[in-house]
């Protein structure tokens, strides 16, 4: 496992809130970067789903949020002092707990007067926004104060509501005049169900990371 590997894992197999101590210094960040980037993308496709035309969902993981957290102090064009403190503070609550879901709803609309409609329907009905896995179903709430309108990004937690009998997993965003309802994709349920602590691979590696393999054992004393 190389030293790159081992960083992701060490970032995803924690547990709790992000602290300073898990962010890398600049120079280090921009030389692993690409395959940083590589990695995390390549998780994130197990974890996102697509809601229409119009929206996605990015289910978050603590190694998606770091690398979010890395890549806008990257783009900062200074750095003053309590800048990492700052985006600590803004994203640590996309950070899943145990038995949690976090998402990121990203409006993906270019026509302005679409865009606004669907702003003005779907504000005041993200709580409708809910996930069906196993017998627990699951609403979304928003991590920031509710609006009346819905803005192009959106952060999420998604806590149990209700029980029902087992059903395929699925996603359904009901309301007047919009709804949405797909089954999940396998790959994606599986991710999901690992986070919410219903399922794990033998290896013990979260989901959708296959650069976050397990150090091999064999040959170990």
């Amino acid at each position: 496992m190389s030293a790159l590997d081992l960083e992701l894992f060490r970032i995803l197999k924690g547990s709790g809130r992000l602290t300073l101590d898990d962010l890398l210094a600049p120079d280090r960040y921009e030389r692993d970067r690409a395959d940083l980037r590589r990695a995390c993308i390549t998780m994130k496709r197990a974890r996102r789903l697509q809601l229409g035309p119009h929206f996605s969902l990015l289910f978050e993981n603590r190694a998606t949020v770091w690398l979010q957290i890395q890549e806008e102090l990257r783009w900062a064009s200074s750095r003053p002092s309590g800048l990492k403190g700052a985006l600590l503070e803004r994203y640590n609550p996309l950070v899943p707990g145990r038995g949690e879901l976090t998402a990121t709803l990203l409006m993906e609309c270019t026509d302005s007067q679409i865009a606004g409609m669907l702003s003005n329907t779907l504000g005041p009905h993200l709580r409708r926004l809910r996930v069906s896995l196993g017998n627990r179903v699951l609403s979304a709430v928003p991590l920031e104060p509710e609006t009346a309108e819905l803005d192009a990004v959106t952060y999420l937690r998604f806590v149990s509501t209700s029980q029902t009998p087992a059903a395929p997993a699925s996603i359904r965003w009901l309301t007047n005049g919009h709804a949405v309802a797909a089954v999940i994709p396998h790959e994606v349920e599986v991710a999901l169900r690992y986070e919410l602590g219903q399922s794990a691979r033998l290896d013990g590696t979260a989901p959708g990371a296959a650069a976050c393999r397990q150090p091999s054992h064999e040959g170990a004393p």
